[in-house]
């Protein structure tokens, strides 16, 4: 509601009404995200969001991700769900962070690589569908929350070349041939 206030006051009172309505009504979203906020099932996340088209859906479903975050503050679903829908919106505040709080979540609770590394393409693939222009935004999150090998050589890959967070994601892989050099040099 702190967010809401907060919007209000930069974009004016039809914004505040809109996410109030948003929060309190039930939608064509609310009974799928209770659904899968109870169960380990990332499949359920991404078939709900497929389902969006248009900032009346983003809204929607923010609205009831952000319901069930209240029940649930670190599922990894709702929290990127939430962030997704925030970026995609006109008002982006906070989006980041959930983002970054779901990358966390992920990482914690699905530490399997192959299952983890799904999750994020069909979340990348998610983010150029709703906001294409988001992309390299989600891939800096990503890299902050997670700089493992497997992630930082995606985010390289992902990234638009030459932006940011390509640069970031190079160093990163640079500092890795570096470190292995080293751990050659010394074994020898």
């Amino acid at each position: 509601m702190l967010q809401t206030a907060r919007d209000a006051a930069e974009n004016g009172p039809d914004v505040f009404r809109q996410q109030l309505l948003d929060y309190l009504e039930e939608s064509e979203y609310t009974a799928p995200v209770v659904e899968f906020s109870k169960r380990d099932n990332p499949d359920l996340w991404f078939e709900v969001l497929s389902r969006v088209n248009g900032l009346d859906g983003i809204s929607k479903l923010l609205g009831a991700c952000r319901r069930q975050l209240e029940e649930s503050p670190e599922h990894p679903g709702l929290l990127l769900l939430a962030g997704l829908c925030r970026l995609a919106s006109p008002s982006a505040h906070q989006a980041e962070q959930d983002i970054r709080n779901g990358f966390l979540a992920l990482k914690k609770n699905y530490s399997g690589k192959g299952e983890r590394s799904q999750i994020i393409k069909k979340y990348i693939a998610e983010t150029e569908r709703l906001c294409p222009t988001k992309v390299d935004v989600v891939l800096k999150v990503l890299l902050e929350a997670d700089s493992s090998p497997e992630i930082v050589h995606f985010t390289y890959s992902r990234a638009e070349p030459w932006s940011e967070v390509h640069q970031i994601a190079l160093t990163q892989v640079m500092n890795e041939i570096l470190d292995s050099i080293r751990g050659k040099g010394e074994s020898l």
